[in-house]
């Protein structure tokens, strides 16, 4: 699991009891500022940073219900799944 935010607060997980049972990995990015996510933004647009070996996995949001289960797998190797809505 990985979540990606930007806080001045204190950040706690009140379900951390649940994902230590699974025993998951948890990733975090933080701390960024709103400089940071525009020079990255910029970057991706110009092609300096090729985000396409990040995304692994696609699905329409009609299909997720059964999609979404094969995802979890360790196996299915997702490194990012992107919905498609629209």
């Amino acid at each position: 699991m990985v979540y990606v935010g930007i806080t001045q607060q204190e950040l706690t997980f009140p379900h951390a009891p649940h994902l230590h049972r699974r025993e998951l990995t948890i990733m975090a990015s933080r701390n960024a500022l709103s400089k940071d996510f525009a020079r990255i933004i910029k970057l991706i647009e110009d092609g300096v940073i090729d985000t396409k070996p990040w995304i692994t996995h696609h699905a329409k949001f009609e299909d997720l219900i059964a999609t979404f289960p094969t995802w979890l797998k360790p196996e299915s190797g997702v490194i990012k799944a992107i919905v498609d809505v629209v």
